[in-house]
C-alpha cells in the first residue's frame, strides 16, 4: 500500500517545518500535516531543546498517506548515537 502511495505521488517529496513540543513530539507549523512521534529515539530528541524548529520531506500520495522520508534523519540519529557510545 505504502508502494502505490508513493508511485501515485504527483508532487514529491517536500519539505515542512516541525516544532519540537515536548519529549519525542514534533507538532507541524502548516495546519494539515500529521504530528510526528518517535518514542524509540526519546533521547536523541531530548538533546534538543523544546521550541526548536526541525525539517522534514514528507509526501502525500494518491492514497492520501503522508510518507516521511527518514533517511537524513537516520544519519543524525546514528551520528548522535555514534558519539554516545565513546
Amino acid at each position: 500500500m505504502l508502494r502505490v502511495n508513493a508511485l501515485t505521488d504527483t508532487e514529491g517529496l517536500k519539505p515542512h517545518e516541525y516544532e519540537l513540543v515536548a519529549g519525542a513530539e514534533l507538532h507541524p507549523r502548516t495546519e494539515g500535516l500529521p504530528v510526528l512521534y518517535f518514542p524509540r529515539y526519546a533521547d536523541y530528541w531530548a538533546h534538543f531543546p523544546n521550541g526548536t524548529v526541525h525539517v522534514f520531506e514528507l509526501r502525500r500520495g494518491g492514497l492520501g498517506l503522508y510518507q516521511l522520508h527518514v533517511a537524513p534523519i537516520e544519519q543524525d540519529m546514528k551520528s548522535f548515537y555514534r558519539k554516545q557510545t565513546r
